[in-house]
């Protein structure tokens, strides 16, 4: 994707903006899943970016979905609910009826006591039998600890509806060691291995959370490949399918964000170039106050005369903390665009998007046949964040 030759040929691309290369993430995605055994899934958790929902149907063999909104986005995208892991550490009765009620389960996940609660008894009341998934705990507040997946199963013959699928395990991401990532799966592997003997269950699936990452800095310690964490993946000798939730490690290089230079500035000896953009819209993880640099490039579209200079790149909100970049060498002008790069995964939602009650940015994607097509224009969030108007 030729970042200049974009931002020159297509009127209809404002800043700031998101742009997610179609054609590299197709690529992307298949060169994951040729490095993997082929007992393995890939399951891509859409929160690291739901627009890319409908485009990577094709290419995964399953989402996993975290909440009711992320659920409706699957439904706009036609998937289909055979294709979903419903997660989440908060589910209720009402959200999970509703889906109960259609033809086509998805397989869900148990995460306490209460979700078996609500799975069982709605279940028997549909007389429909579902898959579930017992979430294990890395020790925090997700999942359930071995002992309460123990008195689940111990009373398992309670759950008539309840299919025992698998266990799943997610324990953080940006991972750099894969002496760890390995341990957690042979531990994992051996757990389940040890509650198919005791229980006399199935459990066909290991669902895995690698943590596979991004080098997003120069200064990050590079994280586990891919490609050694496929070849390590070929000697688990899993009896059954290793369902692999992955995000980041996905998308995140698809993605790109453009922002203009609006203003140019120099304050006590030092230079400052204000964005319309900002920390709203761009967040990379272990970014803080701009003191690393990830990977941008300066579009030289200005009017004006260019200044070569040491700049600090900082955004359009009312903080201090709103900096990008820190010390960024560089010519600047006017109404050039910077391109950062690796922000396919969560920048797009995680941002302080609502602080200042400034626009959100366009979404689009392109690729070589269609060009650039736009998925949501710039929005105004004003009416969110102020009580309705008051009729005369």
């Amino acid at each position: 994707m030729n970042l200049n030759k974009l931002c020159t040929s297509y009127k209809e691309l404002k800043t700031p903006s998101y742009v997610f290369d179609i054609d590299h993430l197709e690529n992307h995605v298949n060169t994951i899943k040729s490095l993997l055994p082929h007992n393995a899934k890939l399951c891509y958790a859409m929160k690291a970016n739901p627009f890319l929902v409908g485009i990577l149907d094709p290419y995964v063999d399953s989402f996993e979905v975290c909440s009711p909104g992320e659920f409706r986005i699957c439904q706009r995208n036609h998937i289909s609910n055979q294709k979903i892991i419903l997660s989440g550490v908060y589910k209720n009765d009402e959200d999970i009826r509703k889906i109960i009620e259609m033809d086509e389960q998805p397989i869900y996940t148990i995460e306490s006591m209460k979700h078996l609660e609500i799975l069982n008894d709605l279940s028997k009341a549909y007389q429909k039998t579902i898959s579930v998934i017992l979430r294990l705990t890395s020790g925090n507040q997700f999942g359930m600890d071995a002992s309460m997946i123990d008195e689940i199963l111990d009373r398992k013959d309670e759950y008539p509806y309840l299919k025992w699928y698998g266990i799943q395990l997610y324990s953080g991401t940006q991972k750099h060691k894969l002496d760890k990532v390995q341990k957690e799966l042979e531990t994992q592997k051996k757990y389940i291995e040890d509650l198919r003997d005791r229980y006399k269950i199935a459990l066909p699936c290991l669902e895995f959370g690698p943590g596979l990452g991004v080098q997003y800095f120069e200064s990050d310690k590079p994280t586990v490949s891919v490609s050694e964490f496929g070849s390590m993946l070929q000697n688990l000798d899993f009896d059954g399918t290793v369902v692999l939730e992955m995000g980041r490690i996905i998308v995140a290089s698809c993605g790109t964000y453009l922002t203009k230079v609006v203003d140019l500035k120099l304050n006590d000896h030092k230079h400052y170039a204000i964005l319309d953009g900002g920390i709203h819209h761009v967040s990379y993880y272990g970014q803080f106050l701009g003191m690393k640099c990830p990977n941008i490039e300066r579009i030289a579209l200005g009017e004006s005369m260019e200044t070569q200079a040491t700049w600090n790149l900082c955004g359009s909100l009312c903080t201090v903390a709103d900096v990008l970049v820190k010390d960024f060498e560089t010519a600047l002008a006017y109404n050039d665009v910077i391109a950062f790069k690796n922000v396919g995964a969560y920048s797009i939602t995680e941002g302080i998007s609502l602080f200042l009650s400034r626009d959100l940015p366009q979404v689009n994607v392109f690729s070589k046949d269609q060009g650039l097509v736009t998925l949501r224009d710039i929005v105004h969030i004003d009416t969110l964040n102020s009580a309705k108007e008051k009729s005369e």
